[in-house]
């Protein structure tokens, strides 16, 4: 029976956007995955974020923008369990539900070159191939020189296909000054974002339901 290959693809995800999910078909395209699970973080360890939307809201967010991709599922494991969400406690929980796959953590190059702060981050490395893709050229060289140092504890894979520029912050922003995003969001995403009245500043508490 064939390995079953999955990739996990967490994050605040706050809001989702195309760059997001023009990465997660890449990453089914070249590590040829049978599942990617999207997994939206309740509390992120490694960054403040005054500006997070409701946890449901992002779930909700996830599911319409890769609606249309069935490899993808999105996962609220991260959501239901308590406190902040560590990585670590992800991947042992996946690693009880899928005792023979093959994981793939995909990271961004900014996370994958902080990696040896996170917590166990060399139990994580024992359990997943750790993947992370250029922004930029310059990216590549200092990517390859950090990888090279995490595979004497782990495997891992670095790529430089097409990265989309788009920074969840500055769609928040433009949001907020009543600007059209919708080049930078799944049309199903932008509409419930203009539905929900999300990242306008005003009504701050229905915005965190």
């Amino acid at each position: 029976m064939e390995q079953q290959q999955i990739g996990i693809f967490g994050g605040t995800f706050n809001p989702v956007h195309n760059g997001h999910v023009l990465l997660a078909q890449h990453y089914i395209n070249v590590l040829g995955l049978h599942n990617l699970l999207v997994i939206p973080a309740k509390t992120p360890p490694h960054k403040l974020a005054p500006e997070l939307a409701g946890e449901q809201l992002r779930l909700q967010m996830c599911r319409l923008a890769f609606a249309d991709m069935p490899q993808v599922q999105v996962s609220d494991m991260e959501l239901r369990r308590p406190g902040k969400s560590f990585t670590v406690d992800t991947v042992h929980a996946l690693r009880q539900l899928y005792p023979k796959a093959q994981f793939y953590l995909l990271v961004g190059s900014d996370m994958f070159l902080s990696f040896d702060r996170w917590r166990q981050w060399q139990e994580i490395l024992s359990q997943v191939t750790l993947c992370t893709a250029a922004r930029t050229q310059g990216d590549l060289v200092r990517l390859r020189d950090y990888a090279n140092f995490l595979n004497q504890y782990g495997r891992t894979m670095v790529y430089d296909f097409p990265v989309a520029e788009i920074s969840s912050t500055a769609i928040r922003t433009a949001l907020k000054e009543g600007k059209d995003c919708s080049g930078l969001l799944p049309e199903k995403v932008y509409r419930f974002i203009l539905q929900k009245n999300l990242y306008r500043g005003q009504d701050e508490d229905e915005s965190r339901k």
